[in-house]
């Protein structure tokens, strides 16, 4: 569907099109019936100037004063017995009528318009050429009518700006949304608005508060429960290895598994932490070396590398400063590295690169690991989602942060697998800092 300011536009254009053509078109012809009616009055008002005296038929009379001599005007006099007293335009070949009112003659190619005034001794006939009149009455049509259509683009003109103002509000109030989703507690400003839109701000001021209110609550909800999970976790953990002194060696292997399973579950409420971080109101953005942020991420990751025999390294690194926090972007890119190293096997590699282009900064990071099925990589991204599990030890959340920070970033991350070989290369598009 179309734009509302787009229809609103057209529509009101278009009403105010219609108008103009309407009005132009009455103006027109009731311009034309004016004129018609005056050049008539002028016949009609010549006749009764000419009189009825034979002074009055001389060249030197009223007859032509203030008369165009472009408007092809004839006179012609006659007795009541036929004779012809006057005849300014010899060329002119009119009947003579016997009753006062007006005619039209046909004198070869030319139409004549006529006004007959019939007195006791003469009869005066005032004539004009009705091409001429046509010509008159279409020029005084136009001339009403021309600043009527130079108005319609105008109006176009008048109306967009109008129509702009008057959605102004709308816009204002979309944008408040948007700020709303990002920040905690705003309230829309209903009280400035117009009264066709107050109700929809207040009706959105409900909804906010319940989405603000069920927020806070989840967001608590799991920080709280990883809060709550470290310390029985670092307990168990302590008790396990006094328990590993007092048992034979033969429970070695239900030690490592035992080991194994509490690693992972601190992995994991360290993880939720870290979600309930990313899922938080952004803060304010600041300029932030890329370089030293990438570094940052592949130190949290270089003793699971070691442990894991991964060669893990910064092939590439172009200076490059980006809007945005630092820690988040290193918390993004520490778990792409992090989820790179946990799912390569080991002696493999994954290799980081800092690349710049026009206006933007990428860091990419390709791992020799199994990859992803397309098919799966729409998933990857969402919670709990271990895609290859036989090959890794991640708990499916660390992708869903890796979103949740890109989210507040406002950075794209792109997943594909690598042409070159086995495994999987992860991008993270930075806006370069101006």
């Amino acid at each position: 569907m179309a734009s509302l300011r787009a229809q609103l536009t057209a529509w009101l254009a278009g009403l105010l099109t219609i108008t103009a053509i309407l009005a132009g078109l009455a103006t027109g012809y009731a311009t034309l019936r004016e004129q018609d009616r005056l050049l008539d009055d002028q016949l009609r008002q010549i006749a009764l100037s000419v009189g009825d005296t034979p002074s009055a038929a001389g060249s030197d009379s009223r007859v032509t004063a203030g008369v165009n001599p472009d408007d092809r005007i004839a006179v012609q006099i006659t007795r009541r017995d036929g004779a012809l007293l006057r005849n300014s335009d010899p060329s002119a070949t009119i009947a003579v009528k016997q009753r006062t009112g007006f005619t039209e003659n046909a004198d070869g190619d030319i139409v004549w318009r006529t006004f007959t005034l019939v007195t006791a001794e003469r009869i005066i006939q005032v004539s004009q050429d009705t091409d001429i009149r046509s010509d008159i009455l279409r020029a005084a049509a136009l001339n009403t009518m021309l600043p009527i259509g130079l108005l319609i683009p105008l109006s176009w003109l008048l109306v967009g700006l109008v129509v702009q103002r008057g959605l102004r509000p709308l816009n204002e109030l979309s944008d408040e949304l948007q700020v709303s989703g990002r920040a905690e507690r705003v309230k829309l400003p209903s009280e400035l608005l117009p009264s066709e839109l107050r109700p929809l701000a207040d009706a959105a001021n409900v909804l906010l508060d319940r989405q603000h209110e069920l927020l806070r609550m989840r967001e608590t909800f799991i920080s709280d429960a990883a809060h709550q999970l470290r310390t029985p976790i670092a307990g168990l953990v302590l008790q396990l290895q006094n328990l590993k002194q007092q048992l034979p060696v033969q429970a070695d292997g239900t030690f490592r598994d035992l080991e194994r399973g509490l690693t992972r579950l601190a992995t994991l409420s360290g993880q939720l932490l870290n979600l309930a971080r990313a899922e938080a109101p952004a803060s304010p953005h600041q300029r932030v070396n890329l370089g030293e942020a990438v570094r940052s991420a592949m130190a949290d990751a270089v003793e699971l590398a070691i442990a894991r025999t991964i060669d893990l390294g910064l092939s590439e690194e172009v200076p490059a400063t980006v809007q945005g926090d630092a820690i988040d972007i290193s918390m993004l890119l520490a778990n792409l590295i992090d989820n790179a190293v946990r799912y390569t096997p080991p002696g493999g590699s994954v290799d980081v690169r800092i690349t710049a282009g026009s206006g933007s900064c990428t860091v990419s990071i390709a791992d020799t690991g199994p990859g992803i099925p397309e098919v799966d990589i729409p998933r990857a991204f969402d919670r709990f989602q271990r895609l290859a599990p036989s090959c890794g030890e991640g708990s499916g959340l660390g992708l869903a942060i890796v979103q949740a920070l890109a989210q507040r970033l406002g950075v794209v991350v792109n997943l594909k697998n690598r042409s070159d070989g086995p495994g999987l290369e992860a991008t993270v598009v930075f806006k370069a800092a101006g």
